[in-house]
């Protein structure tokens, strides 16, 4: 087997872009005469250098830039209004009225009301080798063999501690 250099696979990639070149002129130009080869020839050449003239443009590249800016920033606002709604609206703080407006303060406050020996049947320990009596991994999905019902792994706590209601 030949080594595989920068200079092979140049020579590859010529090839492969060449053979639909190919392809592209003699289905363009099988049925033409000489004359119209050339103005079609022509046509071609004025079409490619339209488009490297719009590709390599600074005001193409510009307005791509912008574009991606003013995506990323939609895409990261909308992601922050959805985080700080859900801060307001999630279970923890449903009994509330007057809930936070701010992502931070509602992480705080749910930080600050969590029990340290663990809550809804999760410990916030990690419990590191995994117990030998312990068959399923977290995450992992089953399926019961009686009933036919499928459930995923949340953790390895035998009861949930929730906590008192108050």
């Amino acid at each position: 087997m030949p080594q595989v250099n920068r200079a092979l696979m140049i020579q590859l990639g010529i090839i492969l872009l060449i053979v639909p070149v190919q392809y592209f002129i003699t289905q363009r130009w099988k049925p033409a005469s000489r004359t119209t080869q050339q103005q079609s020839l022509k046509e071609l050449i004025k079409q490619l250098k339209s488009w490297k003239d719009s590709i390599f443009s600074k005001a193409t590249w510009q307005k791509w830039f912008k574009d991606a800016q003013s995506y990323i920033v939609s895409y990261k606002d909308s992601a922050v209004e959805k985080a700080r709604q859900y801060a307001t609206t999630s279970p923890a703080h449903a009994y509330e009225e007057g809930a936070e407006a701010t992502l931070e303060e509602a992480v705080k406050k749910i930080l600050k009301e969590r029990d340290p020996t663990g809550n809804f049947g999760a410990s916030a320990i990690p419990r590191n080798p995994r117990p030998g009596h312990i068959k399923y991994r977290i995450g992992q999905v089953i399926r019961h063999k009686q009933y036919g019902y499928r459930g995923v792994i949340v953790g390895w706590d035998a009861t949930a501690k929730v906590p008192c209601k108050k």
